[in-house]
């Protein structure tokens, strides 16, 4: 049996001799299971497009309505704002409270 095998193969070899299979890399490539990390590779390599007008649209109606929701009332003024008073002297503008210190400093 094993004598007949041989010669069948040896006969097959003979007359496929001429035959070549380019192709044998890609069918190894479909048999063999897919690892998990060339699974993600797959995904990442996907490609996608984006339409640029209608991104720039939304993106340019978002900005703008995060902008104007944080915008709050302008009108109002904080707590720690204070109204100085200056005056004017020798040419020169001063906040009053600070130009009193000063005077007062020198005064001593």
């Amino acid at each position: 049996m094993k004598r007949q095998q041989q010669t069948i193969k040896q006969q097959l070899d003979n007359e496929l001799e001429q035959l070549t299979f380019t192709k044998q890399a890609v069918v190894i490539h479909h048999v063999q299971k897919q690892t998990w990390k060339q699974k993600c590779a797959a995904i990442w390599n996907k490609e996608i497009e984006v339409p640029l007008i209608p991104v720039t649209s939304v993106s340019l109606v978002v900005l703008l309505s995060v902008g104007i929701a944080f915008s709050g009332d302008s009108d109002s003024t904080p707590e720690n704002t204070h109204s100085y008073e200056t005056i004017k002297v020798g040419g020169n503008v001063y906040i009053k409270e600070d130009f009193e210190e000063l005077v007062m400093q020198y005064e001593d």
